[in-house]
């Protein structure tokens, strides 16, 4: 390895390639950066959880792959991380789940996407918190360089975690023009609402399960909006585990039979990822009424396949979606039904100000913005 040469050594955690967000963060901006043949790069997977896709597309001669067994977020991980991971010039976490312990690097560089477990503690369990903290304490003190996805995260680690605004970058996520696109085939469309017998005219949803993205708030939206009786025939599709939603969400069931909503409210269950531009493309609009999110990939998804998008004034999401959205009240089902009512008006001039606002954000550029700052610990 060179010090101070333009050659680096680098290991780039990327085990969590199939968890939702952090996942298509890792796939998009790993990918492109090994394209670069300028280092080194050792990528560190789990063995459990591999994304094939991810893999082939890093299959080059300046990559090669490390692979450890051991649960994400657990004690076993971090005593095997500093066992596992090779000396190197630089290591890189792309998510503050980060080793605790010295690993054999000269610099260390960490991936926070949110402080969602420290802005919203009830959250999680006493003990994941308190972990949970450890672990960003860890990743923002002792990690020569944090990078995070938007303004608003940068703030709020700052914010709870009183380190230097010097030491964060902020490096955009993005959507791939060429995965999510205007579907103008009616057929293909119809096919796939017929795959997942889902009715005709609908509002989506796209995401997990977790509190912070108000499920239960955005059912009682919904009941109120269908309650105006502006338009009876529209439904909402919820797109994530159908299991997972019904026991994850408490009260939800519950919540569907007051309103009369069972045949109302359709839930996909697993989605093949080349089927979500048509589900885009036929929905009335995209509801995303989260109340925390530290970039919110899904509304540019929506955006980038012609979709109008209703969404929440919380967090991260008005940086990200500008003037391209319609903004709801994410603890309001009143504000959250007038979103839905609205957008059905002045839908054409929505999608073309999305249409603009998708340009503003590119992997590739994320991606050359990220090599330049690795090619800074060369010097």
């Amino acid at each position: 390895m060179i010090y101070g040469g333009s050659t680096l050594k680098i290991v780039i955690d990327c085990r969590f390639m199939n968890h939702s967000g952090l996942g298509r963060y890792t796939c998009e901006i790993v990918s492109r950066l090994v394209q670069f043949s300028e280092h080194e790069y050792i990528l560190l997977l789990n063995r459990d959880e591999i994304n094939q896709g991810f893999v082939d597309a890093c299959q080059l001669d300046n990559v090669s792959f490390l692979y450890i067994n051991a649960p994400m977020y657990s004690i076993k991980e971090q005593f095997l991380l500093p066992i596992c991971i090779p000396s190197c010039d630089l290591f890189w976490a792309l998510h503050y789940n980060a080793p605790i312990f010295p690993v054999r690097a000269k610099y260390k560089m960490v991936t926070i996407h949110d402080v969602g477990h420290l802005a919203l503690p009830n959250d999680l369990s006493f003990f994941k918190r308190c972990y949970a903290k450890l672990l960003m304490y860890t990743s923002t003190h002792f990690y020569d360089r944090i990078l995070t996805v938007s303004e608003f995260s940068k703030r709020e680690i700052i914010r709870f975690e009183k380190i230097s605004e010097r030491k964060i970058a902020v490096h955009p996520c993005a959507v791939d023009v060429n995965e999510y696109y205007p579907v103008t085939d009616r057929t293909r469309i119809s096919a796939v609402l017929k795959k997942y017998s889902l009715p005709d005219k609908y509002f989506l949803y796209v995401g997990n399960v977790k509190p912070h993205k108000n499920i239960l708030g955005m059912i009682k939206g919904y009941a109120e909006f269908f309650q105006s009786k502006i338009n009876l025939e529209i439904c909402l599709v919820i797109v994530g585990k159908k299991d997972g939603l019904l026991t994850g969400v408490q009260g939800l069931p519950a919540l569907l039979k007051k309103f009369n909503l069972e045949d109302k409210v359709f839930f996909t269950g697993f989605v093949d990822e080349e089927d979500l531009p048509s589900l885009y493309c036929g929905a009335q609009a995209f509801l995303f009424p989260s109340l925390y999110e530290g970039f919110g990939i899904p509304a540019l998804e929506a955006m980038a396949c012609n979709c109008v998008v209703v969404s929440s004034t919380a967090a991260s999401l008005p940086e990200v979606c500008g003037d391209a959205a319609i903004y709801v009240d994410p603890h309001s089902a009143s504000s959250i039904a007038e979103g839905l009512t609205a957008s059905g008006n002045n839908a054409g001039e929505m999608k073309k100000k999305g249409n603009e606002r998708v340009k503003m954000f590119s992997w590739e550029r994320t991606a050359e913005r990220i090599r330049a700052l690795i090619g800074s610990f060369a010097v």
